[in-house]
């Protein structure tokens, strides 16, 4: 029998905190990691989210963090970390990526330096008046370039560059919500219209409040070109950032702040497993997402909205954050959902 009563059933949680110890203000800490669900234990893993929670003595979150690290040949690397470098070559003309079996990159005029590119952004011109701008799309998760020349028309509509005619799928960053299998599928489609949790790219961040009947230059200039009063772009050397709720770091700095003021006690998970769509997603181990075909199911991402809009897959904070509350002594460890990692 699926153990989701605990987070359904206020009184069965206030009836274990009963029998349980006096909490103690303290940071507590809690980890989730990937093949965890496999049978990998902790020490072996190659990838782990870390929750530390300040909590009182009344179970009020005082502070939250989040973090989340992968192994990248010997060493941990912390892909929350915004810290990037970035250079254009002007002269290149963004081709797309490939598909299939023999999955390629194409040509990109980026290149990047940065742990993750979850959320990135970038933009330049060079002396010649040639643009540049890149947008990491939260949904395919393909880097997108647009390309302009010196005499394009920043008066332009932004949502007139369609993927593949202006805007360019040049490079693969890592699976997202939906995986392409050809860009037929998205033709006439643009990166601010792929799915309805495309939205976050302008509904938080550097591009907030933009749409597909912005011009081009509102884009630029939030990426950080400036114009002159002809309405041509200045040089600009390159510069960067991460969009919507803020790639890692963002999404993580955003989860926290939801956190902060609730009552751990009562607040004892980030998804609300009494959802339909979710609670079938647990198998006979407490294991979520194992035994589902479904994408929907699998991801858990109804943080795009609920959870200050930060877009990762919640299933694995959430458990991270359980294990806080286990090392708490608020919860028990039979008690933690597994999440998809």
């Amino acid at each position: 029998m699926r153990r989701v009563a605990l987070f359904i059933l206020a009184a069965a949680l206030a009836a274990s905190l009963a029998y349980g110890q006096q909490l103690k203000a303290c940071t507590y800490t809690g980890f989730a990691w990937r093949g965890e669900n496999k049978g990998i234990v902790q020490k072996d893993a190659t990838g782990y989210i870390v929750a530390k929670l300040t909590i009182d003595d009344k179970g009020i979150i005082k502070s939250a963090r989040f973090n989340v690290l992968t192994m990248q040949g010997n060493n941990w690397v912390e892909r929350s970390n915004p810290a990037a470098m970035v250079t254009i070559n002007y002269g290149a003309t963004p081709t797309a990526a490939v598909l299939g079996d023999k999955k390629a990159n194409g040509v990109s005029m980026f290149t990047i330096l940065v742990t993750d590119k979850m959320g990135f952004y970038a933009a330049g011109v060079n002396d010649k008046r040639v643009g540049a701008l890149l947008i990491v799309d939260p949904i395919l998760r393909y880097q997108f370039e647009f390309k302009f020349p010196p005499n394009f028309d920043y008066k332009s509509k932004f949502g007139a560059l369609t993927i593949g005619a202006g805007a360019i799928p040049t490079t693969f960053t890592e699976d997202g919500l939906l995986k392409v299998k050809t860009w037929e599928d998205y033709k006439g489609k643009t990166i601010l219209n792929v799915s309805p949790f495309s939205h976050v790219i302008t509904s938080y961040g550097v591009f907030k409040g933009l749409s597909g009947d912005s011009t081009v230059r509102e884009f630029m200039e939030r990426a950080g070109v400036k114009f002159d009063k002809s309405g041509k772009p200045l040089a600009t050397a390159p510069v960067w950032g991460f969009h919507s709720n803020g790639g890692w770091s963002g999404n993580y700095l955003a989860i926290g702040a939801y956190l902060v003021g609730k009552d751990a006690t009562k607040l004892n998970s980030l998804v609300d497993w009494s959802v339909d769509r979710w609670r079938k997603g647990i198998n006979e181990k407490n294991q979520f997402g194992v035994d589902t075909v479904s994408g929907a199911t699998k991801t858990a991402q109804d943080s795009v909205d609920t959870i200050s809009g930060a877009t990762v897959r919640m299933c694995r904070e959430s458990e991270a954050y359980q294990r806080a509350l286990v090392d708490a002594g608020i919860l028990q460890e039979k008690d933690v959902i597994i999440g998809r990692y």
